[in-house]
């Protein structure tokens, strides 16, 4: 039994191989070539216009959905924005009702009687708008020392209560505090109920002085829930409210109430809903873990906030079918695609499948192979045709030049062999001229075994190697023997000076080039001078650059001569001598590149100097 590693192994081997042989078909082949370009070429289109289309169409729907949503929550915080009005205007009626007044004006009054407190025509009045606001759950007054209740007594409520403690510091504010369980009891009974609190101090109609007490409205929870619960409208969004410090007031589900919301949107989430701004705050973020978008809105009546939660599966439903289309369509044109490119190039690949069988004959040797005419003669003149016409056209030409070379190489050869014959070999050269040297020397002729040697080391680094650079030390040894022989033939007296950098000795440079132009400096420069004349050598790197300097005290070049030389493509060489400055020039671009070369600066009567510029050979 084979193992599962063995197995793994020969399925990874046949992957691989799959891949090579892919890789090389379309390497190989124009044939597959071709047909990847015309898939790529109606599949990218197709790609853009899909990413277009759904762009286009997400962009669409997530712009309504969203907009739809900002509208749903501003419809929902108006609702209970009229809801909460309502209730601050039955707070005002309640604490504007003269007879009202009249009983609380004394509530604290010890000559009071506490019984008076509640009377029967208080207790009727606090019923009425009980019972005419089935929302409300209780309406009571508290003061400094007693409660004064309608129909339900809320336990554990007085004046060292927080509502009644940041209600007086409130001043003449409606106050508005979450939800929380309260209980409530009369003469049958108690119960725990959810309720939030609408309370506002009460002030003397006449003078405007507090009286110390504040009144409260305890409404049902439940009756923010539903108006929570109707705005969805039966669609997968969740809606409910929260403080100003995130706890929730009110949720469809009672398990929500009385925590605080990071439990469900993080911290960041939060701090994002609670931030202070005018209209609807929208946002992608997280939601008990899963992602969503997020609306919020602040009540124009409390700094209580309404928030919509809408699940990403339902935000991009609509854009997810629309996609699904897409991808349907483009699966379908793609195949199209591939059919279509795989018929043309079955058509633009069989000519050249039989011209490259052709090709291959004539490779091997058989230069009578002809493409052949397409049967019955139905030959259509397109590029294929004229392309199998021309190829036979040529292999005939070439069939007959083969045999006209033939003759020819036979005649080049006999020349070749008498060319070599009279090639002068360097070393008998080099040793000939050696023989000179001594020769003069033995018979007292100085001068000329020193012309003989001078000689022989020029022409040893001229001929050198058959090598196109020679070290920059070569170039100034090549270039002193001319001088020396130069001083033998003309015995003129010029001072020559040398200034090369050490570091520089060992570079490579391309030989011959300073030498045609101190000849130049001689002949035409300095001819002219009999007395005083001066040529000076230097050589340095510089930018990363090798530079040669040669400057003389010559008779200068004029100014037309330099602009046409250094601007107008190096063309001009009336003053040259030799190889010519421009040859030189044109030799060093060749070799090195077209930023370097030849720079000519002259003083017309003073001085020229001829920068070369190479790059640095090691």
């Amino acid at each position: 039994m084979i193992s599962k590693p063995i197995q793994s192994a020969k399925r990874k081997n046949l992957v691989r191989n799959c891949i090579a042989k892919t890789v090389s078909a379309f390497n190989g082949s124009i044939k597959y070539r071709l047909l990847l370009f015309f898939i790529l070429f109606a599949l990218i289109p197709l790609t853009i216009l899909g990413a277009v289309s759904y762009s286009a169409s997400k962009t669409t729907i997530d712009s309504k959905v969203r907009d739809y949503s900002e509208r749903l929550i501003k419809q929902t915080a108006e609702n209970i924005d009229f809801r909460f009005s309502r209730y601050q205007d039955t707070m005002i009626q309640i604490i504007t009702n003269p007879e009202i007044i009249a009983i609380l004006k004394n509530i604290d009054d010890p000559r009071s009687n506490p019984k008076g407190l509640e009377s029967l025509p208080l207790t009727t009045k606090l019923a009425y708008y009980i019972a005419t606001s089935p929302e409300f759950k209780s309406v009571s007054f508290i003061s400094r020392n007693h409660y004064i209740r309608g129909i339900w007594w809320t336990r554990g409520v007085d004046s060292r209560s927080p509502l009644y403690r940041d209600t007086m510091d409130g001043g003449n504010k409606f106050q508005w505090f979450p939800t929380h369980v309260a209980n409530f009891a009369d003469s049958a009974g108690s119960g725990d109920e959810n309720v939030f609190t609408l309370t506002k101090q009460v002030f003397n109609l006449v003078d405007g002085d507090s009286l110390g007490v504040v009144a409260f409205i305890d409404i049902r929870e439940e009756i923010l829930s539903d108006i929570c619960r109707q705005s969805v409208n039966g669609l997968p969004i969740q809606c409910f409210v929260i403080d100003q410090n995130g706890m929730i007031v009110a949720h469809p589900d009672n398990r929500f109430l009385f925590k605080n919301s990071s439990r469900l949107f993080g911290g960041k989430g939060l701090r994002r809903l609670l931030k202070t701004t005018d209209g609807v705050i929208s946002f992608s973020g997280r939601y008990q873990n899963q992602k969503a978008i997020i609306n919020a809105i602040t009540l124009e009546s409390t700094n209580w906030r309404v928030v919509n939660i809408i699940d990403n599966s339902y935000f991009y439903k609509e854009s997810n079918r629309v996609i699904r289309a897409i991808w349907v369509m483009a699966v379908l044109c793609i195949l199209v695609a591939i059919l279509a490119a795989f018929l043309l190039t079955q058509r633009i690949t069989t000519p050249l499948q039989k011209m490259l069988t052709v090709m291959d004959q004539v490779v091997a040797g058989n230069l009578s192979a002809r493409i052949a005419e397409n049967s019955a003669g139905e030959d259509v003149k397109d590029e294929f045709t004229i392309l199998r016409d021309n190829f036979n056209f040529m292999i005939a030409k070439t069939e007959e030049l083969v045999q006209k070379v033939y003759t020819e190489q036979n005649g080049k050869r006999v020349a070749e062999i008498k060319a070599l014959q009279m090639q002068i070999n360097p070393h008998f050269l080099y040793n000939t001229l050696d023989t000179i040297k001594w020769t003069a020397l033995f018979q007292k002729a100085n001068n000329a075994a020193e012309m003989a040697n001078l000689l022989s080391r020029l022409l040893h680094i001229s001929l050198g190697k058959g090598e196109e650079t020679v070290s920059v030390a070569d170039e100034i040894e090549h270039v002193r023997c001319y001088l020396g022989i130069q001083k033998f033939r003309f015995n003129f007296n010029i001072e020559v000076r040398y200034d090369i950098a050490k570091e520089t000795l060992a570079l490579k440079t391309p030989k011959l080039i300073l030498q045609p132009i101190v000849e130049n400096a001689i002949l035409h420069g300095l001819a002219d001078k009999p007395e005083g004349g001066m040529i000076m050598i230097t050589a340095a790197s510089m930018e990363g650059k090798l530079r040669f300097e040669v400057i003389d005290n010559g008779c200068g070049i004029e100014r037309d001569v330099i602009e046409n030389f250094n601007e107008s493509q190096r063309k001009t060489g009336e003053i040259m001598s030799g190889i010519g400055l421009a040859n030189i020039d044109e030799r060093i671009r060749l070799i090195c590149g077209p930023e370097y070369g030849l720079r000519i600066f002259s003083v017309h009567g003073q001085e020229t100097k001829v920068e070369i510029w190479l790059p640095i050979f090691e």
